[in-house]
């Protein structure tokens, strides 16, 4: 089928799946007009011309199959636009074209310091898995959708990629390494302590050392901090580990982190061919490693920093270097009147939700927010945890406590556990975040990662408001990245051109495994609880054409 063909078709099914009564999307005939340059020369490569098609039956022998099936169209969205009634116009102008990745949670799966003995209890009182069957092969998956990326890159090249966070699993150096030495080339060696070869032979099993060829050598990659990289299990800074122990302890003993660098475990998990069951894992002695030094911001920065790389920004500016907190702006290109600025979210005393204290706020978001304004930027906002995510210390305990709660061994200690994350800083509402970012009308985009699934928001209307793009983790389904086409159409309209992207693994390869056990993870999780989780997404989720107004005196300076 040629592209033309294929728009057409593309076209069509999406204008039977576009109506949704209160939602304005829209589909026209024909879409190669008003993609811009980005989309044009990449589309072949992203879920626009194929997605995977999962086959499997519940208690079925076989394994599963997933085999490439007809693309999905873009959905045109005018939900943030004046006239709504407005069609795209035709040969937009590309300002702005990079990928995200989200989520990566690249695991040291046999660290002491994990609690996939309490899988049982987290369960139960409401929070994702600690273990998941396809945890040791996402360092191949996060290869093959390097080596994707960059194919993706040699059609139309990257001003920059984004990391919005959580690239490693539980704050460790060693995770760190792999991420790294897999992004950026050289040689990945995912196994720690004891030397283990689970199926003889180089390649074939999640321990085997390999050597990663890096994506895009020269493309910038701005970073922002996610949970799991700077707090073990993504909620305890290493700090109070002990504190946190000597109160769970005497409780929920399998809630005890263990020391990272020591030599026992409560669950010791031997690397084998086959997924771990986890119901049968002891407790037991391991091998010491010291590569399993935890990190915080601090060091987690310093480390992005000293990283030998041909890129001109990788992860943090230099002025980030001995800060404990990791907010900053970039200007990606010189000739474009666009910002991005990069929150840091991540609370360093603990828990997992989403804090801006007041300090960031007031001597940094709002200087830079006038500063952009004054300048006539558009602004990009970038933060791991999306706008929902974001509490105040006050909720966040509340939150907290009512989790534990939902256990009667854990009850009654959990104001006492609440207790141990404090601070003197103050911090902003959900509400004042929300409000700050919706009164400046250069204000057109939110992107985040944390909840592992693709979706796609219009907050508030208009020139006061921006849409707000989450996109899905690498570590579960459906494990894709994100391209984004900032585009101008003219007459004062701007939109967000962005598709998903499935990374290419040959039949049989150990990434190829990894997708594999990624959906069957999620589809038994689903089964088990009775409940969907809708990490892929809706329609209006993924693949979408996000049109908004653009302030009159920063119109004036695209038209240029």
């Amino acid at each position: 089928m040629n592209r033309r063909n294929f728009l057409k078709t593309a076209s069509a099914a999406a204008f039977m799946t576009a109506f949704c009564p209160g939602k304005y999307l829209q589909a026209i005939s024909e879409y190669e007009d008003v993609w811009g340059e980005g989309l044009r020369q990449t589309w072949a490569q992203t879920t626009l011309a194929n997605t995977l098609k999962y086959g499997w039956t519940p208690g079925a022998s076989q394994p599963l199959s997933i085999e490439k099936s007809s693309g999905e169209g873009l959905l045109i969205r005018n939900d943030l636009l004046k006239d709504k009634n407005r069609a795209p116009r035709k040969n937009p102008r590309s300002l702005l074209f990079f990928g995200q990745i989200a989520d990566m949670h690249l695991v040291d799966e046999e660290s002491p310091a994990r609690l996939v003995a309490a899988e049982e209890f987290l369960e139960l009182i409401g929070t994702r898995s600690a273990f998941h069957t396809q945890e040791d092969l996402v360092v191949w998956g996060l290869r093959a959708m390097m080596q994707t990326l960059d194919r993706i890159s040699q059609k139309r090249r990257f001003d920059f990629l984004l990391n919005t966070g959580d690239s490693i699993d539980n704050a460790q150096e060693n995770e760190l390494d792999c991420f790294f030495s897999t992004l950026d080339g050289g040689l990945v060696n995912p196994d720690s302590g004891d030397d283990e070869d689970p199926v003889p032979g180089p390649l074939n099993d999640a321990n085997d050392s390999f050597v990663s060829p890096g994506f895009l050598m020269n493309t910038p990659m701005y970073t922002a901090i996610g949970n799991h990289d700077v707090l073990l299990q993504g909620n305890i800074p290493p700090e109070i580990r002990e504190l946190y122990n000597a109160l769970i302890g005497d409780v929920v003993d399998f809630m005890v982190l263990e020391n990272p660098l020591g030599d026992y475990s409560k669950a010791v998990i031997t690397p084998k061919a086959l997924p771990q069951d986890i119901s049968k894992l002891k407790p037991g002695k391991i091998a010491r490693d010291l590569r399993r030094m935890t990190l915080n911001g601090n060091h987690f920065v310093l480390s992005h920093l000293q990283h030998p790389t041909k890129r001109s920004f990788f992860g943090f500016p230099i002025d980030l270097a001995g800060k404990e907190q990791a907010y900053y702006s970039q200007t990606p290109k010189k000739d474009l009147p666009l910002r991005v600025i990069v929150l840091d979210t991540t609370s360093r005393i603990g828990m997992a939700f989403g804090f801006i204290d007041e300090e960031q706020y007031k001597d940094f978001l709002i200087p830079q927010l006038e500063e952009a304004k004054a300048a006539g930027e558009l602004v990009i906002i970038v933060s791991h945890h999306p706008l929902t995510s974001i509490e105040t210390l006050v909720n966040a305990r509340k939150k907290f406590v009512h989790h534990y709660s939902q256990d009667e061994r854990s009850r009654d200690i959990a104001p006492a556990v609440g207790e141990l994350f404090a601070s003197p800083k103050n911090f902003m509402t959900r509400g004042q975040i929300l409000d700050t970012l919706k009164s400046y009308p250069n204000v057109f985009l939110h992107i985040a990662g944390h909840t592992h699934s693709n979706k796609i928001t219009p907050v508030g209307e208009g020139l006061h408001g921006f849409w707000e793009v989450r996109n899905c983790s690498l570590m579960e389904f459906p494990q894709q990245a994100r391209l984004f086409d900032i585009v101008y159409e003219g007459n004062g309209v701007g939109a967000v051109q962005t598709c998903l992207v499935d990374y290419e693994a040959t039949k049989g390869s150990l990434s190829d495994r990894c997708r594999e056990m990624a959906y069957l993870d999620k589809h038994k999780e689903e089964l088990k609880s009775g409940r969907r989780r809708a990490t892929e997404g809706n329609q209006e989720d993924r693949n979408s054409i996000l049109r908004f107004d653009i302030p009159e005196e920063i119109a004036k300076k695209l038209e240029l």
